[in-house]
């Protein structure tokens, strides 16, 4: 924030528009239905993925009301912005036409974003799980549960400030795909004797997701035009953020059904004692 408040300096509205248009009419520019049926698809549709299976069955129609609405006020959004196209529209659709540039950089961010979450809500349930009986104190079970964190900045910090140098983007982001999956499949094997494993997958794999999504961050601003920059970086983070939450609430739902807890538990016992 301190950043931010000392070296983001914006420019200012006659900057920005010039001094023909006013306050008034860039305001009537506002794209109030579209806002509206994004924010109301995207709630009524959040709503269902997070009630369902918990509290309400998936098949119970308050979810089955709230999925099948929210997507269809997601479809009118998106067929109001693509055929009526208002005069500033609050997610340009234009921008999904560069199939190869703005759409494959947003298929990749979200994708790194759920791994993201395979890392951040997944692997701390699974120390407590697997290692809950091998740790000797809460420290070190706090410690295990970040190994994942400290991999991600560790990415962000020694991998992001060589993009630049490196270059050739797509080799760097195939390096980091199949790093990820390597790792993030390696964990599979970790058991409850495999504890420096454990740290080491988890870290390594959190180490290539925090690299990708750098050069995705970066690289969304090199494929608009210059008067596109804010509005392309703006729609980057929520298309991400949209995609780790829905993965969340699917994930969340799946670990605490009674089916999968009892698998897991049966899984485990197993592999405890074999």
């Amino acid at each position: 924030m301190l950043l931010w408040f000392f070296f983001y300096h914006p420019p200012s509205y006659v900057q920005l528009h010039g001094k023909k248009s006013s306050k008034i009419e860039e305001l009537k520019k506002i794209d109030f239905i579209g806002v509206f049926f994004l924010v109301a698809g995207l709630t009524l549709f959040l709503l269902g993925i997070s009630w369902g299976g918990l509290a309400v069955p998936w098949n119970s129609p308050k979810i089955l009301g709230l999925l099948i609405s929210g997507a269809a006020a997601m479809v009118i959004f998106i067929l109001y912005e693509v055929f009526l196209t208002p005069a500033q529209p609050i997610i340009p659709m234009r921008f999904f036409r560069d199939l190869r540039g703005f759409t494959c950089l947003e298929i990749i961010s979200a994708t790194y974003g759920v791994m993201n979450i395979a890392l951040f809500v997944m692997w701390p349930q699974q120390v407590t799980y697997i290692f809950g009986s091998t740790v000797s104190s809460w420290q070190e079970s706090a410690w295990l549960s970040t190994t994942a964190a400290f991999g991600l900045w560790g990415g962000i910090v020694l991998f992001g400030p060589l993009m630049h140098f490196v270059k050739h983007i797509r080799w760097q982001i195939l390096v980091s795909s199949i790093w990820m999956t390597a790792f993030l499949g390696a964990c599979a094997s970790i058991t409850v004797d495999k504890k420096s494993q454990a740290i080491a997958f988890s870290f390594l794999g959190g180490l290539t997701i925090g690299w990708g999504e750098v050069i995705a961050a970066i690289m969304v601003q090199y494929v608009v035009s210059d008067q596109d920059l804010g509005v392309a970086f703006c729609k980057h983070h929520p298309i991400k953020k949209t995609a780790i939450f829905t993965n969340k609430k699917f994930s969340r739902n799946l670990c605490v059904s009674h089916d999968f807890r009892f698998h897991f538990y049966r899984c485990l016992h197993c592999r405890v004692h074999q």
